[in-house]
């Protein structure tokens, strides 16, 4: 797998746990840790979105859309298992394992 491949679903997930953790129970209840869970989660949204616009840009179409479609899928069997409690230090893992990918590889590009 390309790395470009692996940080869309990182990021992907990433953000979508943010967003399904939107009942008080499943954030964490330290206030500096669930601020930093929400800004992770916004920025995985961002740079999805920037990954998204630079596949498109810099690499052979079918890159961007198979990362889009292997990024909804692995959202649809996040989602599928249910809240879990774990979610949001995944949440911040994968985050910052996506948002550090991103970064090589717009390091490299540009």
């Amino acid at each position: 797998m390309n790395l470009y491949f692996l940080a869309m679903l990182f990021l992907g997930v990433a953000g979508m746990i943010q967003n399904r953790c939107n009942i008080p129970e499943m954030r964490p209840e330290y206030p500096p840790a669930d601020r930093a869970f929400s800004l992770l989660g916004l920025f995985s949204f961002v740079m999805w979105l920037a990954l998204i616009v630079f596949g498109f840009w810099k690499l052979h179409w079918s890159e961007p859309v198979v990362a889009i479609v292997g990024s909804l899928c692995a959202n649809a069997l996040v989602a599928t298992q249910g809240a879990r409690t774990w979610w949001p230090a995944a949440s911040m893992a994968l985050a910052l394992l996506g948002l550090g990918m991103a970064s090589k590889l717009f390091f490299e590009a540009f």
